[in-house]
């Protein structure tokens, strides 16, 4: 037993108490006849100690065993390959989806009265299932060594008996094969045929992002032909309705891959889908792998692109190479004249060194009356007063009037200090402190704002899940330039983590557009994928660069309500959140606008969608898409402000069955019993799931709990202290002692 202590306070004062009670008493003795007096230092008594005893708190300490029960966790993959129909039924064939659940839930009742059963569904990611069992298989990917690793993970300690999965094996993400080991047996059930039956497949298409009318374009894209030994089958090129071009693929072997290759030659500027495709037979296992689709930017002509930089660094080298890499872009280097300079980057030193500089240098233009030269200027880290008046001049006729694009690049010259010029901080799209930036070292993780994720400068991947693992994934930057304060109407589409400030941000000016790069250190970004890897491949630094120059050149939009997508193309069933920007006359973001999207399916079927306002983004707002089905789906957004009219917008919207569930349809006999022998589990198809309940074993669990239960916390207590206390004051008050 536990208490507060014996001498403790109130301990000391029940003492007191009794003391004064009895003091008390003996100075009315006299007026006390037989045995009232001991009745009444006995009722004051007791009562006081009963209250002691309550007021030291004591407390009962027991231990008990405590049975924890044996967990088994079932997992039911609902992946799209899980909707293939290829499960022999006496009606005909179903999916393997329902014959999957029908197994996992006859399993779920059969264990229920020995174990606490724990169900998931997964994909690319494990969660419970929906209460209300709407879940169905439109999963993108399958992971299912990271399932089983979750539902391992949320056992959190207690006996887990087993793992359950219920899966066709099409691992495409995650883990390529099994762990050594798994912490319990994994029973793996086998859903779906082991052999792929007859299929065709358009694995891969691989089209540039953009084009240029009037040049002949390589595309390259790689079919599979399985069960259809020696057969011909037609590969078609299309674009949009019309086909482009076509090639025979003769099947050799039961499985036969094959590369090809055609030439496309765009003759107008413009938005186009390329699409590969290959009719659907009817015996084939299913048709969503026959077509693989891809949408391009048709541009009208070469981009004429000025590159002016203060002088040799690393971020100027990575720069000029990535731009002369880009198809599309006549690259013109400039700089200033400045004897020091010119004198060191034409040195023959320089020529064989760490900066090679080519003899192609030319001035700024100055001649504010011919603003045509070029389409997009690039500058970077130009010191003060390096530019004359006549060429801010020219600058700002390009930008404003003629309408073209500037992209301005930090650096210690100039943003490190007061830029010195009028007319230079009028084009920028930030106010600049008087002493110049700060400069703040230390590597942050770039961080893409809610507008960036569907910008077109920021988007270096085909979806927007991609586009934003790319961004987590990035490199470390370093050497922000802070202390800067983004000017009204412009749009901030990259930050860095942690720290304020903006790092890519743009504004409209005039006819033109005006972008700011606050780090002088991206190079590092070019210079971790030179190094090798996976994002050596990508050349992300070159796309980006890419993607820049090419939405500078294009003309601004000048529509007060416009659609923005997050990509071109979606996944079957995947949710896409949209934006619809709204602007007022004078091209100012309207927040109170009310604006209605219709949704046109490729049946011609409309529906309303619900849009609401996005919180912190002025003249932002948002609808969440579900798309079913594939095809092209049109979408129409009308907004007005105060009952005035304000415009309309158009986009399209294409909805394509990702390839990457189709590759390999068939079940994975390999992977599935791998895992279950890595595990110490068991390999079963589906039709002998049932065998797997004898096989797990309970294996509870018995820990001692220690509990306290309180002694003075009782009605019993204070009824008996309540009861002594009336008494004595009754027997008090019949002696005259009240």
């Amino acid at each position: 037993m536990e208490t507060r202590g014996i001498l403790s306070a109130p301990a000391v004062v029940t003492i007191v108490a009794v003391g004064l009670a009895v003091v008390a008493y003996l100075t009315v003795r006299s007026r006390l006849v037989g045995r009232d007096f001991g009745v009444l230092v006995g009722a004051r008594v007791v009562a006081l100690l009963l209250l002691w005893f309550a007021l030291l708190e004591p407390t009962r300490v027991f231990t008990r065993e405590v049975r924890i029960p044996s967990q088994v966790a079932l997992l039911l993959d609902r992946s799209q390959s899980m909707a293939i129909e290829d499960m022999a039924e006496a009606d005909g064939p179903s999916p393997r989806w329902a014959a999957a659940r029908a197994a996992m839930s006859t399993m779920s009742a059969r264990l229920a009265d020995r174990f606490q059963v724990r169900e998931y569904v997964f994909d690319a990611q494990a969660r419970p299932p929906r209460p209300d069992a709407t879940d169905t298989p439109d999963g993108h990917a399958t992971d299912v060594g990271g399932a089983i690793a979750t539902a391992i993970r949320d056992a959190r300690g207690a006996p887990l008996s087993g793992v359950v999965v219920f899966s066709d094996g099409a691992q495409n993400v995650g883990a390529a094969s099994p762990p050594s080991e798994y912490d319990a047996p994994v029973f793996t059930v086998g859903v779906g045929q082991p052999d792929a039956g007859s299929d065709l497949v358009v694995s891969s298409l691989d089209i540039g992002e953009t084009l240029l009318a009037g040049e002949t374009a390589r595309v390259k894209a790689t079919v599979i032909v399985r069960g259809y030994a020696g057969r011909q089958f037609t590969v078609a090129l299309t674009k949009g309705a019309e086909l482009v071009d076509a090639a025979q693929v003769q099947a050799v072997g039961d499985e036969h891959v094959e590369e090809l290759e055609f030439d496309v030659t765009p003759e107008e500027a413009g938005s186009y889908r390329y699409a590969v495709e290959m009719s659907p037979l009817a015996d084939e296992l299913t048709a969503s792998n026959n077509r693989a689709g891809r949408s391009v930017q048709v541009l009208p002509s070469r981009t004429r692109v000025l590159l002016a930089w203060g002088g040799p660094s690393h971020e100027f080298g990575f720069l000029r190479r990535a731009l002369r890499r880009v198809p599309s872009v006549d690259l013109t280097i400039a700089m200033p004249a400045m004897p020091d300079v010119r004198r060191d980057a034409l040195s023959a030193p320089a020529r064989a060194g760490r900066y090679p500089v080519d003899g192609a240098w030319v001035d700024v233009p100055d001649d504010a009356n011919d603003p045509d030269s070029f389409d997009v200027v690039v500058i970077g880290d130009l010191s003060v007063n390096m530019l004359s008046p006549e060429q801010v001049d020219w600058l700002e006729q390009f930008v404003e009037t003629r309408g073209g694009g500037i992209a301005w690049c930090a650096g210690e010259r100039w943003l490190g200090r007061r830029l010195g010029t009028r007319g230079v901080e009028a084009l920028l799209p930030v106010d600049v402190p008087a002493a110049g930036a700060r400069l703040s070292s230390g590597e942050f993780a770039p961080a893409l704002t809610r507008q960036g994720r569907s910008h077109a400068v920021t988007q270096l991947a085909q979806t927007q899940a991609e586009n934003d693992l790319l961004w987590r994934q990035m490199p470390l930057w370093s050497r922000q330039y802070g202390d800067l304060t983004a000017k009204p109407g412009s749009a901030t589409l990259v930050g860095a983590a942690g720290r304020p400030g903006p790092l890519v941000v743009y504004h409209r000016v005039g006819a033109g557009k005006s972008l700011l790069i606050a780090t002088d250190a991206m190079w590092k970004w070019a210079l971790a994928e030179a190094a090798g890897g996976a994002a050596a491949r990508a050349l992300l630094y070159e796309r980006f660069w890419a993607q820049t120059v090419r939405w500078l050149a294009t003309p601004p939009d000048t529509r007060q309500v416009r659609i923005e997508l997050p990509a071109a193309e979606v996944d079957t069933g995947a949710s896409t959140e949209i934006t619809v920007r709204v602007f007022s006359a004078g091209y100012v973001p309207e927040p109170d606008a009310v604006v209605r999207v219709t949704l046109t399916a490729p049946t011609g079927e409309a529906a309303s969608v619900p849009v609401i306002a996005a919180p912190g983004d002025a003249g932002a707002y948002r609808a969440m898409l579900r798309l079913p089905r594939e095809g092209e789906f049109q979408l129409e957004a009308e907004a007005t402000a105060r009952g005035v009219p304000l415009g309309r917008d158009t986009a399209a919207l294409s909805v394509q069955t990702p390839s990457l569930e189709y590759r390999r349809p068939a079940r994975n006999d390999a992977l599935l019993a791998a895992i279950a022998q890595a595990s110490g589990g068991r390999y079963v198809s589906v039709e002998e799931a049932g065998s797997v309940v004898p096989l797990l074993r309970e294996s509870d669990l018995t820990r001692e709990v220690r509990e306290r239960r309180a002694l003075w916390n009782t009605p019993a207590l204070l009824i008996a202290v309540a009861a002594l206390l009336g008494s004595e004051w009754w027997l008090r008050k019949r002696r005259g002692l009240v």
